[in-house]
């Protein structure tokens, strides 16, 4: 709800189209008065023959500091070609706003779901790199983008759930990844720490 921990910077997270739903939601709460420091989306999606509004005149216009992980493998049919994660980094561009990219050449756009081989069917391009690889980076991009651009978003919540995210950042931290870079990542080396390490996979990364 909008008078939610009114004080307490929101990040909004999003994957495909909820990635339109993630934009257009901190849109309404910057208008709100509320704090929006950062966005992170997963392989984002804009307009498709079945939702033809644009999230992209918001996103430029928006100004918050956004990383995105794209899915190279997709071949336009989840993610058309001019409505995928480039364009949405384009506008960013664009808009100079501050971001980062980290491109997974090989990877699908199915491939961030915690349970994607439940499914009986992929509709998207099948990628070719290891799930739990690219949600261990998804996850590594998150944690760090928000904890450079976003630290004392914790010390704002009520002392119970500060607990709760303590817990949360000792379960977080037995994360290859994360467990090097807690504490240390600021908005001057968040992609150098990202770029240093080794994902098991080709990333090409991009910022500004």
């Amino acid at each position: 709800e909008g008078d939610f921990l009114p004080s307490v910077p929101l990040i909004f997270v999003g994957h495909s189209r909820g990635a339109k739903l993630s934009i257009k939601t901190a849109a309404a709460m910057k208008k709100a008065g509320r704090k929006v420091p950062c966005m992170v989306l997963f392989d984002p999606v804009d307009a498709t023959q079945w939702e033809s509004e644009s999230v992209l005149p918001t996103l430029a216009k928006l100004g918050v500091p956004t990383a995105i992980v794209g899915a190279g493998a997709d071949e336009g049919g989840c993610a058309p070609r001019g409505a995928d994660y480039e364009a949405f980094y384009q506008t960013l561009e664009d808009s100079a706003t501050p971001r980062m990219l980290a491109e997974v050449g090989r990877a699908g756009h199915m491939q961030f779901l915690d349970a994607r081989k439940a499914m009986m069917l992929d509709p998207c391009t099948v990628g070719a790199v290891d799930d739990s690889s690219l949600r261990e980076l998804a996850l590594s991009v998150t944690t760090t983008w928000v904890s450079s651009l976003s630290p004392t978003v914790v010390a704002r919540f009520p002392a119970d759930e500060q607990e709760a995210v303590v817990r949360e950042q000792a379960r977080l931290s037995k994360q290859r990844f994360y467990g090097k870079v807690a504490g240390r990542a600021t908005s001057a080396n968040v992609m150098e720490l990202l770029e240093g390490e080794d994902w098991g996979m080709e990333v090409a990364w991009s910022s500004g």
